[in-house]
């Protein structure tokens, strides 16, 4: 039988890494492709094992909003990727993006509620 951890961690890696956000998530400009390249590089990091680089690609856009990168660094905290594992910091990343609309962060934050990881089981 599963744990609820290693049932977490094979959710999330299904529904949350993900890259090239719409043309309106990123605005119609040469900015939003650059973003939306940096989000793919992260991707491609991650997809090779390398979460450092994730991390470092995927970090500064989502302090600047972006809600794809802020949902594949909550599932970086979730999983433990590169990261101590946490919870908490990843929920707090799920609900940013969440917020934004970003239906995998919506996903991956009522999923951490359900099962009261890093919150109150809700």
């Amino acid at each position: 039988m599963l744990g609820i951890a290693r049932i977490l961690t094979l959710i999330l890696t299904l529904t949350s890494v993900t890259g090239t956000a719409t043309p309106g998530q990123l605005g119609d400009s040469l900015a939003g492709v650059a973003l939306a390249g940096q989000v793919d590089d992260g991707l491609a990091a991650y997809n090779r094992g390398d979460y450092a680089t994730a991390m470092k690609l995927w970090l500064p856009l989502a302090e600047q909003g972006n809600e794809v990168a802020q949902n594949n660094i909550g599932v970086l905290y979730a999983q433990g990727r590169g990261v101590e594992q946490n919870y908490t910091v990843a929920a707090n990343w799920f609900r940013k993006s969440a917020n934004q609309g970003y239906a995998n962060a919506q996903f991956n934050l009522g999923f951490i509620y359900y099962n009261g990881n890093g919150v109150a089981q809700d």
